[in-house]
């Protein structure tokens, strides 16, 4: 259960200060040790297997990712590294290392795009499908 409370927005612009907006809370934090103890409950692979994969993972992403590849996860969604830079007047002025921004990952969640009964498409991500959502208890804020 994905669960979210209320804040008020507190803001100089008098038309949006007062009113409410709902935001989910997250419910803690998991391990790479814990999503591999998970699995194992899960399966017929052995814990120091699953948390081996799943270190190789990282490594074998990290690898492809800097050698430019977009890495595909099914299920899960496209990883890729892209990097951005200030403008320049010219090419000429550019200089790498002082108008190059920091590499950042990029995530793209796998989904499907099906067609509805009114023939509207609708987009359908795998990792949020089926998800529910409640309002966090008074009583556990």
């Amino acid at each position: 259960m994905l669960y979210y409370k209320f804040f008020q927005v507190k803001s100089s612009i008098e038309a949006m200060s007062g009113k409410y907006y709902a935001c989910t809370i997250k419910s803690g934090d998991i391990s790479t040790e814990q999503l591999a103890e998970h699995i194992q409950a899960n399966c017929t692979v052995k814990y120091s297997d699953v948390l081996a994969v799943l270190r190789e993972l990282f490594e074998t992403m990290k690898e492809k990712l800097q050698e430019g590849y977009s890495v595909h996860l099914d299920n899960i969604g496209y990883f890729r590294i892209a990097v951005s830079s200030k403008l320049v007047d010219s090419i000429d002025e550019f200089n790498q290392s002082t108008d190059m921004r920091a590499p950042r990952v990029i995530f793209t969640p796998e989904s499907t795009k099906t067609k509805d009964s009114e023939g509207k498409y609708r987009k359908t991500v795998a990792l949020t499908s089926g998800v529910k959502v409640r309002e966090l208890p008074k009583a556990t804020e």
